[in-house]
């Protein structure tokens, strides 16, 4: 099986300054009608959460306060299926 999706990903254009790290791997069936499942577990520093996220102190609004994301943690699962 095997971490068939690994991943680091890095903000090469310097805009967010932002890291991510993604781990994960698929299933996949070879018959005709095809059946996929998938998991992926990745992590983000706070700079990539914060610039897509956050609200700066010049962005903030008596309805959106000013907030400064932190690094996190994400999952995702999926099932996909197709026919030739």
């Amino acid at each position: 099986m095997g971490c068939r999706l690994c991943r680091v990903l890095h903000d090469i254009a310097e805009i967010s300054h932002g890291s991510e790290l993604r781990f994960g791997t698929n299933i996949r069936s070879a018959a005709a009608a095809v059946a996929a499942a998938a998991a992926m577990v990745g992590f983000r520093d706070a700079n990539l959460n914060n610039y897509y996220y956050g609200v700066q102190p010049d962005e903030a609004t008596p309805l959106r306060p000013a907030y400064s994301a932190r690094g996190g943690a994400m999952t995702q699962v999926g099932l996909y299926g197709a026919y030739r």
